[in-house]
């Protein structure tokens, strides 16, 4: 099934497709979602990276993305070397970061929406661990669960 349609599908279901994300909504997403990483190309966006080696840990790092046709490249700041993100297409789509608060806990929702400000979208995937300047939390999400593929799911929460 295409991911496009998939969406829809779940949406019908009241389950919100965040391309690497599946989380209950409780309002109706916009159309604007998920956005193809090609879109995300020169825009600012909130990338968070679950460590594969500890699924407990995740870094974030916000700033500008670059599509390359098969990655998306995080870069903080012009002249630094970009996080690269990589994974099926769809885990590289970007999410509504509206949904951050139903998603990350309340402990660390002040830190991540910080970090966040004038993003247009949040991207998640699985990968290495980070540069020391990205945040790094743990235990930051509500649930959180991968597939075989990579693909990484979060949950909502009710804080």
């Amino acid at each position: 099934m295409h991911s496009r349609t998939l969406h829809r599908v779940i949406i019908a279901t009241s389950v919100f497709w965040l391309g690497a994300c599946a989380a209950p909504v409780q309002r109706a997403p916009t159309a604007e979602f998920p956005r193809a990483p090609e879109a995300l190309h020169g825009e600012r966006i909130l990338a968070i990276v679950v460590s594969q080696t500890d699924p407990d840990r995740a870094y974030f790092v916000a700033g500008t993305a670059a599509w390359t046709g098969a990655t998306l490249e995080v870069r903080v700041h012009p002249d630094s070397t970009p996080v690269v993100l990589r994974g099926p297409r769809t885990a590289l789509d970007g999410f509504d970061l509206a949904l951050l608060p139903r998603l990350v806990q309340s402990n660390v929702l002040a830190a991540v929406s910080d970090l966040s400000r004038g993003s247009i979208a949040g991207v998640v995937v699985l990968g290495p661990d980070l540069p020391s300047g990205a945040l790094t939390l743990i235990r930051p999400f509500y649930g959180l669960s991968t597939s075989r593929t990579g693909e990484v799911f979060l949950m909502q929460g009710y804080p």
